[in-house]
């Protein structure tokens, strides 16, 4: 998830930098280029000080707050982020993105309620962002809430379905909704985005356990373990009957 949210961060950083440019003045013209130079070649204090003189000289342009939001997000200073977060959405209240990007940091905070009002808005105001689906079923997936979060995560996958953590979750959802049959196949679609992810064995694993497929369990519960889940040892030994150590 951190790669996901990574992308998602560059992603917005674009749209957000062509914002700014479009309502920019010409006097903070040179600071946004700045800052976005020095954000790309990762220096993001000064990424953060050209944001800054940016903003002094047009007080009002909502793209350069979430510029130097997603900044100050990326240097870990959540406050200094939210505080950008909420004067970008104060200025353009109908900027769908800038919601999500804010839920996204509440839920990295721990403001679980104020993520899911953020996703919500977003998909009010735009019902095919399947960023906001799945960033609120993520929500819905900590609180153990996994019928809302099963119906988020579908949304997502009907709008995108090359993202492979939606057939992942889904299956865990499924899973912990006792349908274990339907997450084996979700697992089994993961696997073919990344036939390598030991996460999605032990997943398959624990399905087919309850399925009482013992031997496809095991199967799968070894494979995450070569792929290195080690505190699955005690496990194999165990209740597979073979150490794989």
């Amino acid at each position: 998830m951190k790669f996901i949210k990574l992308l998602f961060i560059l992603f917005c950083v674009s749209i957000f930098s062509w914002n700014a440019v479009a309502q920019n003045t010409t006097e903070a013209q040179k600071f946004i280029d700045q800052g976005l130079a020095a954000f790309d070649n990762g220096a993001l204090e000064d990424a953060e000080k050209a944001f800054s003189a940016a903003a002094e000289k047009d007080l009002k342009n909502a793209g350069i707050y979430m510029l130097r939001g997603m900044t100050r997000e990326a240097m870990d200073n959540g406050q200094g982020a939210l505080d950008d977060y909420n004067m970008a959405l104060n200025l353009n209240p109908e900027d769908t993105v800038g919601y999500v990007v804010r839920g996204q940091l509440r839920m990295a905070l721990g403001n679980n309620d104020g993520a899911v009002m953020d996703f919500t808005k977003a998909l009010d105001l735009d019902d095919e962002m399947p960023e906001a689906y799945r960033s609120r079923g993520m929500v819905y997936y900590f609180q153990n809430n996994y019928r809302l979060a099963l119906s988020d995560f579908q949304e997502a996958l009907l709008l995108e379905a090359d993202d492979a953590s939606d057939y992942f979750y889904i299956g865990i959802c499924l899973r912990e909704l006792g349908d274990n049959a339907r997450a084996v196949g979700f697992f089994n679609t993961c696997l073919l985005f990344d036939e390598e992810n030991a996460e999605v064995y032990y997943q398959r694993g624990l399905a087919n356990n309850d399925l009482l497929f013992v031997e496809e369990a095991c199967s799968d519960f070894r494979k995450a373990y070569q792929l290195g889940m080690t505190d699955l040892k005690e496990l194999l030994v165990e209740y597979c009957g073979k150490n794989k150590g």
